[in-house]
């Protein structure tokens, strides 16, 4: 797995158009953030057209989500993968709990286990999108 890791980032260095798909999957990360479910629906709709490149989306978004955890553990930029969105890490470490980052992390692993045993991508990414929903406001008293 080490190998699978390291050679995606290098993918996005050395090739326009796998730097091109990660912008585009790091921009639906942030976008999902505000989405409603009608728009995750969408958004899964969307992506679902290049299954081709599902695996890799994937794998964009666990690099995303552990780059939140790690910068909410050591705000140390020197470990960031995504260093370029470094301020959009910081604002989300800050403004999510751990446990809902470790979560998101989870249904992404979790999607790409069921990539693996061939689950339809359409249904794969309407169920990850939807459980990468924001934690709920607090209520008032």
């Amino acid at each position: 797995m080490r190998t699978v890791v390291s050679e995606i980032p290098i993918a996005w260095a050395t090739s326009e158009e796998a730097q091109q798909r990660r912008e585009r999957v790091l921009d639906l990360l942030e976008r999902l953030e505000q989405a409603d479910p009608l728009d995750r629906l969408d958004a899964a709709e969307e992506f679902a057209k290049e299954k081709d490149v599902l695996p890799e989306l994937l794998d964009a978004a666990s690099f995303w989500y552990r780059d939140v955890l790690v910068w909410q553990e050591t705000q140390s930029e020197e470990q960031l993968i995504n260093l370029d969105r470094k301020d959009r890490i910081a604002q989300l470490a800050a403004a999510l709990p751990a446990a809902v980052i470790s979560a998101r992390i989870d249904a992404v692993e979790e999607a790409k286990d069921a990539l693996s045993r061939n689950v339809h991508p359409r249904l794969l990414l309407e169920t990850l999108f939807l459980r990468l929903t924001p934690p709920p406001a607090p209520t008032p008293r």
